[in-house]
């Protein structure tokens, strides 16, 4: 069944004496206004960086961000004695053997990579090594190329970009944006908001001068004068974890006690980090007055919204005793108009031994609480990945044609349907129109969710059942018209009769077979099963001239469609299985790494197919990576010369 997104948010009340932790473009400390008051301010990567540097030196696993990723391995073949222009040569190949066309470069400077690249530091002794094993390939290829030609690829491109994705714990935790290597791209676990000051916190001066130890005669007073701003402010701080992502980021081989430590160190360094911004001469090292969590299903929730109105200080001075009573009153707030229902745990603790009403559990410690939260949290996790709750397709047809690439005159079809081309038909069988394909389903959103399902919801896997052949169709249109009637040009006006005749080529499937398992939320899964089975519009297969076989829904509620496509689903073949042969190895497509292998796994292609518009004449398609693998399936799954008949009995609901 669906499982929701569980969040630990973590609110943490701070008294900063002054400091200037975060720097504007004038060397002066940040501030926000707020509730038409100036807060002092704090960027989320002034805090965030040094909270990542302690994690990673506590795990012992090292991660950068840099973009001298290439002009590092130079210098280390350098350093074993390689050619200085073999060894340049070689680093140049990480940028050009990296993927198709290469990843953005500066040549001038060493091929320094465009973009910052964040991956592990011993990534950088894996591509040293890389260039050992190819040395030879490598000095082949040196003595071919002419300075005036593009440096051709030599490098196997599936192993440079499997340590160029390769992941560390605070990588998983904190995301990674890899645009040019989309297998790259991981996505943040953690969210931090700037931390902002409680109450009105305006930057106040501080004279300061530097005395001449050494003067020399006829030399009178100071050596240099300065004005500093600094403030002085309570914080507050907000971070939340997605713990759903985070197993998901890990992998299905993390365990629940791999996450839950994970967790805890997080939440240790994020109470206890301080940013560096002049520490030397001021020396911030406090401590937080009052850490509150909140362990959370379907979303997180910031409690900024309690110092919208600055809070003002006690009569006796202070912010810290008005401030914890502004959080306290606000969670209660939250607990009145959200309810408990998906509240898992909370607790806090902090320098007052008495514990905070609406706060809930009261913790020793900062370790304390620090382990009960990552505890909550990660109790009850659920296996990580897509959820496994969906429908089994079938797609079957005399012509099938997904296009890809197809421009002007020639379209193409991709080997298996597209991501776009099943989104298009699941939004045909709704009845939606093509500017409202991708619309959420309002309808369908759960009792406490906050956002309604989508198609991005949705995780699609392929099996290849048989490929089909390609066929390509000689197409014209527009001929023999009178030219009142023939096809308009680019800039709207109609061709001559001359050239009144437009021709192209379109690529098609023929007696192809596809089985397919959908997952996602359940009652999307479901509402898209339904109506398949009862179309508002005509259903084909990518085009309007290909339509589809019956049954086309085979199962519309499987609790696990992944694992029936690989144990139970019918398989049609136009070759039946040998006497001999106990297992048919089948094509899968997947959209995310395979059950069973490394998550960092690089894919095997890209698909121009995840539709971000379908409107027509705006349509617009980004990227996205696809992992191949041949998966041996039990023989008896062969569906006979009449699949019909296997068919009906496996939707029936009998043996295989």
């Amino acid at each position: 069944m669906y499982t929701p997104a569980r969040f630990l948010d973590l609110h943490v009340l701070q008294p900063v004496t002054a400091a200037n932790l975060n720097r504007d473009a004038d060397n002066d400390p940040k501030t926000i206004s707020f509730g038409n008051t100036t807060r002092a301010f704090v960027s989320p990567q002034a805090w965030k960086r040094p909270i990542r540097l302690n994690v990673e030196q506590d795990l012992g696993e090292h991660a950068a961000r840099t973009r001298m990723v290439p002009p590092l391995v130079a210098r280390k073949l350098q350093e074993a004695q390689w050619p200085e222009e073999l060894a340049t040569f070689a680093s140049a190949q990480i940028v050009h053997s990296a993927k198709k066309d290469g990843l953005q470069h500066n040549d001038q400077e060493g091929y320094r990579t465009q973009a910052m690249l964040y991956l592990p530091t011993d990534v950088i002794d894996d591509l040293v090594a890389l260039c050992e094993k190819h040395r030879t390939e490598l000095e082949e290829a040196l003595a071919a190329h002419t300075p005036k030609k593009k440096i051709a690829p030599v490098l196997p491109t599936k192993d440079l970009a499997a340590h160029l994705t390769r992941r560390t714990a605070s990588i998983n935790l904190f995301g990674r944006m890899l645009a040019e290597l989309p297998a790259g791209h991981v996505e943040a676990a953690v969210q931090m908001a700037p931390a902002f000051s409680a109450h009105q916190s305006d930057p106040q001066p501080d004279f300061f001068t530097a005395v001449e130890d050494l003067p020399q005669d006829g030399d009178f007073g100071s050596a240099h004068l300065q004005t500093a701003f600094l403030t002085t402010s309570l914080f507050y701080r907000f971070a939340t974890i997605n713990i759903t992502d985070l197993h998901h980021n890990l992998g299905p081989a993390a365990t629940a006690d791999t996450v839950n430590a994970l967790v805890e160190l997080f939440v240790q360094h994020f109470i206890l980090s301080m940013p560096g911004g002049k520490k030397t001469s001021t020396a911030p090292h406090t401590v937080p007055d009052v850490v509150h969590y909140a362990v959370r299903d379907r979303r997180s929730v910031s409690y900024g919204a309690a110092f919208e109105q600055p809070v003002t200080a006690a009569p006796q001075g202070g912010y810290t005793a008005p401030a914890r009573q502004a959080l306290a009153d606000y969670a209660a707030t939250i607990s009145r108009l959200l309810g408990t229902r998906h509240l898992v745990a909370h607790g806090h603790t902090g320098t007052s031994a008495k514990p905070i009403k609406n706060l809930g559990a009261h913790h020793a410690s900062f370790d304390d609480l620090a382990a009960a939260c990552a505890a909550a949290a990660t109790a009850d996790l659920t296996p990580a990945g897509p959820a496994v709750t969906g429908l089994i397709l079938r797609l079957a047809g005399l012509l099938q044609s997904s296009g890809e690439r197809g421009v002007f005159h020639y379209r193409d079809t991709c080997a298996f349907p597209t991501r776009s081309s099943l989104i298009g038909m699941f939004a045909a069988a709704q009845g939606r129109p093509r500017e409202h394909a991708l619309d959420p389903y309002p309808h369908l959103k759960a009792p406490g969710d906050t956002t309604a399902p989508s198609h991005r919801d949705l995780t699609i896997t392929i099996r290849i059942d048989q490929p089909g052949t390609l066929y390509r169709d000689f197409h014209t249109v527009g001929g023999g018209r009178p030219r009142e009637q023939s096809l308009r040009t680019g800039d709207g006006t109609r061709r001559k009769p001359s050239a009144s005749t437009l021709v192209s080529h379109r690529d098609y499937l023929t007696d192809a077979v596809f089985t397919l398992a959908v997952t996602g939320p359940a009652p999307l899964t479901r509402h898209i099963a339904e109506t398949l089975e009862r179309p508002r519009f005509g259903l084909f297969l990518g085009r309007r001239a290909c339509l589809p076989d019956e049954p086309l829904v085979l199962n519309p509620d499987s609790p696990d469609p992944v694992q029936e496509l690989l144990t139970r689903t019918p398989l049609t073949r136009d070759r039946p299985p040998g006497p001999t042969d106990t297992h048919l190895p089948t094509t899968f497509v997947w959209e995310h790494p395979p059950p069973d292998t490394d998550p960092t796994t690089p894919p095997d292609r890209e698909s121009t197919s995840e539709p971000t518009n379908l409107t027509r004449h705006a349509r617009r398609h980004l990227p996205r990576p696809l992992w191949m693998t041949t998966e041996p399936l039990p023989a008896h799954l062969y569906a006979g010369p009449r699949p019909i008949h296997a068919l009906t009995t496996y939707m029936h609901g009998e043996p295989a």
